[in-house]
């Protein structure tokens, strides 16, 4: 029997090139520092443009995953009707928390504060580095029966709930009810965050309640915040 031959095949094997594949063969060939350093550059930049598609592919994962959040908290009327429901912070963090970390996302909250305004950001980062920020703005009012923690403490949870769901891109399921929340100008809702600031009584604050237009009283910020004033109020009578 005739011995088969056995032909020997080379492949090539195509070599990706990299900032740092090229910045190594530069080394080699004994490149300039200012050449180095260029590339050193190059290679930053592409670093950095690796995490943000990482980062970017992350946050796609969890948005296709992410179901629409279930809004845990009736509000009730003195007719004990249903006014509407919210999904609390606790409930919007215990409902993505494992979808998060299965994407390599973390979060972390700041804030900055100025006489006039709190601005809190919700802060997401991929475990490759990337991170972008979401920003909320409330109004600080001058009101004097608060202190300034209890100032700051009455504004925390929402915004940092809207702050939260700005950056994850998290819907919250409609309300039990037919009512339609309609857009109101940023300018107007901390208008109204001001004039709630103002009520040191409950009669003021139900005659600013009803002052304001059925677009505000609709708000979900202002709907909130009215919680925590009436809140504060109940406590210091």
């Amino acid at each position: 029997m005739a011995k088969e031959k056995t032909v020997a095949v080379k492949k090539e094997v195509a070599v990706e090139q990299t900032p740092a594949s090229m910045i190594t063969h530069a080394i080699d060939k004994g490149a300039s520092i200012e050449t180095l350093e260029k590339m050193f550059a190059l290679q930053e930049r592409w670093e950095a443009s690796q995490a943000k598609k990482k980062f970017d592919k992350a946050m796609s994962d969890f948005q296709v995953n992410c179901p629409v959040i279930k809004k845990n908290k009736p509000v009730y009327d003195k007719q004990s009707k249903l006014r509407y429901s919210y999904a609390s912070l606790d409930s919007i963090f215990s409902q993505t928390k494992k979808l998060i970390s299965e994407a390599g996302l973390s979060y972390r909250f700041g804030n900055t504060k100025t006489e006039t305004e709190m601005i809190v950001e919700c802060i997401v980062t991929h475990i490759d580095g990337h991170s972008q920020s979401s920003p909320f703005t409330v109004a600080i009012g001058a009101e004097q029966y608060m202190t300034d923690t209890q100032k700051m403490g009455a504004r925390s949870t929402f915004a940092k709930r809207y702050a939260f769901c700005d950056a994850f891109g998290i819907m919250t399921g409609d309300d039990d009810t037919d009512a339609v929340e309609d857009e109101v100008d940023d300018s107007e809702v901390n208008k109204a965050l001001v004039k709630l600031d103002k009520c040191t009584t409950a009669e003021k604050f139900n005659t600013t309640w009803n002052s304001f237009t059925k677009e505000l009283q609709a708000n979900r910020a202002i709907i909130d915040y009215a919680k925590n004033v009436k809140e504060l109020i109940m406590q210091n009578k």
